[in-house]
């Protein structure tokens, strides 16, 4: 059994403003027996698409004072920040835990669309990332606009995971909160997976940070306050909806194949 934190927060420019709301949404985490927390995409940084140059020294600054921040993490943490590497910054989520990372994922699908432009600041990443391992559940994450491309989830799922996390920034809009939480659930019953979705909030953001089950219920939901919420997590109930539904294992691979250079 695994307990997660999942936080929403209201991110800006502020840096600084940004790490001391992470580390109260970390002691509430704590105050709440959670074994992890998730934080949601822009966590240490809002950036503005207009503005490249802004975002990149707010990158280097996050650089020197990061591994500070995570030292002060006391349970193991998906963080979210600009990573400045070269001269190119990717939308960069990390695991941490005992003050290190361990490992880091890019975001391969940069939100290029609704009239946004997230690739006039980030480098797309090209990799897939294995994930981890936590009280014997195996989770990794992928980053908002990740989430509308089924692919990287079922690469996944077959490759035995059961925990997906998903750090959003989803822009608000017309039908954008039911887009979020349905194509979250769908996630869940299509991969047999725990789902589960950190979000910002705010004005130019849905909110509505969630934990779907494997068969799809919601067992945590905040429409749109600041905060963490909880789920437990059980190896044994992906196990027994993947038996029951075969949905991993009556794929016909030998009619259709999901191929990639980079498995998890």
């Amino acid at each position: 059994m695994l307990r997660v934190a999942v936080a929403q927060m209201q991110s800006t420019d502020d840096i600084d403003l940004n790490i001391r709301k992470s580390q109260a949404l970390h002691a509430e985490a704590e105050k709440g027996s959670a074994n992890m927390i998730a934080y949601p995409e822009y966590q240490l940084y809002l950036a503005d698409y207009s503005k490249r140059d802004e975002a990149l020294l707010s990158g280097k600054k996050i650089r020197k004072i990061l591994p500070e921040f995570i030292r002060s993490l006391r349970i193991p943490a998906l963080i979210n920040y600009p990573e400045v590497y070269g001269d190119r910054i990717y939308n960069t989520s990390a695991f941490v835990n005992n003050g290190k990372i361990q490992w880091k994922y890019r975001k391969i699908h940069l939100f290029n669309a609704f009239s946004r432009r997230e690739g006039d600041v980030f480098a797309a990443g090209r990799k897939i990332q294995q994930g981890g391992k936590l009280n014997d559940v195996r989770f990794s994450t992928l980053t908002c606009y990740d989430l509308r491309f089924p692919e990287l989830s079922r690469i996944f799922a077959i490759s035995g995971g059961e925990l997906l996390f998903y750090q959003a920034g989803w822009f608000s809009g017309e039908n954008k909160a039911d887009q979020w939480l349905t194509l979250l659930k769908a996630t869940a019953i299509h991969n047999g997976l725990y789902v589960a979705g950190a979000a910002q909030t705010g004005s130019m953001f849905t909110g509505n940070s969630v934990v779907f089950d494997p068969d799809g219920r919601m067992i945590a939901h905040e429409k749109d306050a600041e905060g963490v919420i909880l789920a437990d997590v059980s190896s044994d109930a992906v196990k027994r909806y993947r038996i029951d539904t075969a949905a991993i294992s009556a794929r016909r691979d030998d009619v259709y194949f999901l191929g990639t250079r980079r498995s998890y």
